[in-house]
């Protein structure tokens, strides 16, 4: 099911999808598949990729999608927005009923200064990034508050779980985040952390 909220912050296109901004995207990470159409060497290139996405290649993306739950919601991904667009069109067509396009793609995300992940980063590193990305949204998308409570909340073990495990009990319910926007993002997050550890 589609999270009220997350039709209330994205625009309908004609072709099927609804744009989405990266603001807006960053309270619904763990609402939707990530996918990021673009081609693996941009994906762990300089514009990184969002916490939490997976690599689909344009070329190949309506293939991988065929065993894809139709109903589960898509924000697609790419450099600029416009071959996720195309993405979301192609899926539309294959019956895909919640599209979401990542408005000024990659581009937008870094302008923006949200976590992002480049390189080889471990899933460790992940998980920490997807987390620095609850504590931004709970700021009200002030990229430096959500940053620096971030740090604190890590306290001297950042990087480990432990000290993970602290900043996501520690994650306030403020800003343009609800009590139940956080509560779920602290769910998934702590269950995708035991599977990485």
């Amino acid at each position: 099911m589609v999270p009220p909220l997350l039709l209330s912050r994205s625009d309908a296109q004609s072709g099927g999808y609804r744009d989405l901004s990266p603001l807006a995207a960053l309270h619904h990470l763990g609402d939707v598949r990530l996918v990021d159409v673009r081609e693996a060497d941009e994906f762990v290139g300089p514009l990184g990729h969002v916490p939490g996405a997976e690599l689909v290649p344009l070329s190949t993306v309506t293939a991988a999608a065929a065993d894809w739950d139709r109903d589960q919601p898509v924000l697609l991904i790419c450099r600029s927005g416009a071959r996720s667009a195309r993405a979301a069109i192609a899926l539309a067509g294959m019956g895909f009923q919640s599209l979401y396009n990542l408005v000024g793609g990659m581009l937008a995300w870094e302008v923006n200064a949200l976590p992002r992940l480049r390189g080889d980063d471990t899933p460790l590193a992940q998980v920490a990034g997807q987390i620095q990305a609850c504590f931004i949204a709970t700021a009200g998308a002030d990229t430096e508050i959500g940053k620096s409570a971030f740090a604190a909340a890590l306290g001297p073990s950042a990087g480990t779980p432990d000290g993970l495990r602290r900043a996501l009990r520690a994650l306030p319910a403020a800003g343009t985040a609800s009590a139940e926007e956080c509560a779920g993002w602290v769910e998934r997050l702590q269950q995708r952390l035991a599977e990485v550890e």
